[in-house]
């Protein structure tokens, strides 16, 4: 695939992204949502793995989590803890959302094809080293093109890979704090057990928010 055609496709696949985004968002362009009917409009077979993966992680959690505060005996805390299960559909939807993005990230790095590229910049490189002082100019443009659709294609690659580590690590988290709420709802700890869970909740909010902007500006860097 040439530069161009690389560049081209990363556009049109970011593009896609950005629709997704727009989508979710109002007419205004702000970056708030309202997730509280994304549950049930959530097909995770929608996307491939590992992202897949990462939403049915994320909606197990809120599952056990539901049957955690069902269990748990009437009273101040298991009212707590159900006020924080909206943090938690909050946190759900919110995977939802980087996991249709890092979909298209991996659609994005297949059709790069970065292996390719580097084959490419290394026959560019060898070229450009040996052409004649007429073909130099168009050796360079050649060997310009590829290079930069290279780092187009290992940014975007990057990227995936860093969401696709950071969606693990925190189903990861999910799986600690349900654990953790079965020991709150089980012991009947109110104050200090539920404002942790809480703390944490606001904390994978906050990661997620960075992870959705670090997409954010991958797209907007490859189709400068």
């Amino acid at each position: 695939m040439s530069g161009f055609l690389v560049i081209a496709a990363l556009v049109i696949v970011f593009g896609g992204v950005a629709a997704l985004v727009l989508a979710k968002r109002g007419s205004d362009g702000s970056s708030q949502v309202d997730r509280s009917q994304v549950a049930g409009k959530m097909d995770a077979f929608t996307v491939q793995e590992p992202w897949r993966r990462y939403v049915q992680g994320a909606q197990k959690s809120r599952r056990k989590f539901d049957e955690v505060v069902s269990s748990a005996k009437d009273g101040p805390t298991k009212d707590r803890l159900f006020d924080t299960g909206r943090q938690l559909d909050d946190i759900v939807a919110r995977v939802w959302e980087v996991a249709q993005e890092g979909h298209l990230l991996s659609i994005a790095v297949k059709t790069a094809d970065v292996a390719s590229l580097e084959r490419k910049l290394a026959a560019a490189e060898e070229e450009a080293a040996s052409a004649t002082t007429d073909r130099q100019p168009e050796a360079e443009s050649s060997l310009a093109s590829v290079r930069s659709s290279l780092e187009a294609a290992q940014r975007v690659t990057t990227q995936r890979d860093s969401a696709a580590s950071r969606l693990q690590a925190l189903d990861n988290r999910l799986d600690e704090l349900v654990v953790r709420a079965t020991e709150v709802a089980t012991l009947g700890v109110e104050a200090a057990g539920v404002d942790q869970l809480r703390a944490d909740l606001d904390s994978m909010v906050v990661d997620l928010e960075g992870l959705r902007q670090g997409i954010e500006e991958t797209r907007r860097v490859a189709t400068a």
